[in-house]
């Protein structure tokens, strides 16, 4: 595989398994799986996010996010209070593919983060970037999405120039500046592919693709997403 931008991101079925999904992710960095959160389930935990930001839990951590608002947990934090979003992000599916990308000691779907963004919210994900450390990240939208409320983007395929590229820094366990995930080649990132679809879509993201967060302009934007990574990464 080499590091240029796919032009598509997958979409999945509810009946392809974690192989298939792994499979996907190893060649785009991303796959994109309607209708894997049960409306019902969707329903609560939306609530619950909601509930998180109207109302943050004293051991939330509150993350520089401009004019929105976004928190983070640990998933065994939530397990008393916001018990549908844990055993969403506590699914065996999950776990699988986890052990696939990572192969090793890891820290599963550990932390969660939940984020609004409205018109005006700015913060420093807007910028093209990969993650300093590496990543898995099940991200699931809790509002409709459209080119207009702030979709993910990302360039699909480019997972491999961020892994490339943090070689040496990773074999040293050294976490590099922000600034440096930053440096991308201007022919990666010519050609950004937005992610919409409805309250419901979850992404399976590896945390080396680049990406951005659009900017709202229009309405808003609620989601919530789960981090697991090496342990070596550990905070």
């Amino acid at each position: 595989m080499n590091s240029t931008a796919e032009s598509r991101v997958p979409e999945l079925g509810s009946s392809d398994g974690s192989d298939d999904i792994y499979e996907a992710l190893r060649r785009y960095g991303i796959v994109k799986l309607p209708g894997r959160c049960a409306s019902a389930d969707l329903a609560e935990i939306r609530a619950e996010c909601s509930g998180v930001i109207e109302s943050p839990p004293a051991e939330s951590v509150i993350l520089d996010y401009g004019s929105g608002a976004g928190y983070r947990l640990l998933r065994a934090q939530l397990a008393a209070s916001h018990k549908t979003t844990a055993k969403f992000f506590g699914q065996r599916w999950m776990r699988d593919v986890t052990d696939r990308f990572f192969g090793r000691d890891y820290a599963f779907n550990n932390d969660v983060i939940i984020v609004y963004d409205k018109v005006d919210t700015e913060h420093f994900a807007r910028a093209p970037h990969y993650d300093k450390t590496p990543n898995l990240k099940f991200f699931l939208y809790l509002s409709d999405v459209t080119e207009e409320t702030g979709p993910f983007t990302c360039f699909p395929g480019t997972q491999t120039f961020g892994k490339q590229a943090q070689v040496a820094n990773r074999e040293r366990k050294r976490i590099p500046e922000p600034s440096e995930t930053r440096l991308l080649p201007p022919e990666l990132v010519e050609h950004p592919v937005p992610i919409i679809g409805p309250a419901g879509t979850l992404l399976v993201i590896d945390g080396d693709i680049i990406h951005r967060g659009a900017p709202i302009r229009r309405g808003h934007r609620l989601a919530v997403r789960s981090r697991s990574y090496l342990s070596a990464y550990a905070p």
